[in-house]
């Protein structure tokens, strides 16, 4: 007998060869890839869903390996499915595809001495697969910094002095004129510096 699980995955795979004799070829993208193909389009995530209402959502959709796309879309699902499913269900998992909540681990670092020219001349969105391997810290959003923080030490005169400041057109020029240090926080965090 089966269990909860493999039954799941069983309707996934049956599901997703109906969706397969009902798309046209022009519009496949396979991350399923080899037998069984599924688009990524919203039209075809949303059939996936009205079929399998009664399929339960995979509480983890993480892919333990940067590859795991790639791995998926050279139909290794298929053909390595117990590894696949251990270390790519984000991949392999049209529940965990199509609602978009797979997650690829987060690992910060260029391995090639190459990574951030490359990134910079678009290489992160053309071999995506390839850079998220090697060049993760230059191409991964996660990996940057989303904020940059400036902070200032007041030097301000307790006098009548300090209204005529307030006049000034901006923060900055208004910090100027009373002598404030202003700082800045670069965006890697990794050094203070005065303005």
């Amino acid at each position: 007998m089966l269990s909860s699980s493999s039954s799941s995955a069983t309707l996934s795979v049956i599901i997703l060869f109906l969706l397969n004799l009902t798309m046209p070829a022009s519009t496949m993208y396979s991350p399923f890839a080899n037998g069984i193909q599924f688009s990524d389009s919203i039209a075809n995530c949303h059939m996936f869903r009205r079929f399998s209402r009664s399929i339960e959502e995979p509480k983890k959709c993480i892919n333990r390996h940067a590859l795991c796309r790639y791995w998926a879309r050279n139909g290794q699902c298929w053909k390595n499915s117990d590894f696949m499913q251990k270390t790519c269900p984000g991949a392999c998992n049209p529940a965990c595809y199509c609602k978009g909540n797979w997650e690829e681990p987060i690992n910060c670092v260029n391995t090639v001495a190459y990574c951030d020219y490359w990134a910079e001349h678009g290489a992160c969105s053309v071999y995506r697969d390839y850079m998220m391997w090697k060049c993760q810290k230059a191409c991964d959003y996660r990996c940057k910094p989303q904020f940059s923080i400036n902070f200032t030490v007041n030097k301000m005169k307790p006098t009548y002095e300090t209204n005529k400041y307030a006049m000034e057109k901006t923060p900055r020029q208004a910090a100027k004129a009373q002598k404030i240090t202003v700082m800045k926080l670069s965006p890697d965090m990794s050094k203070v510096t005065k303005e």
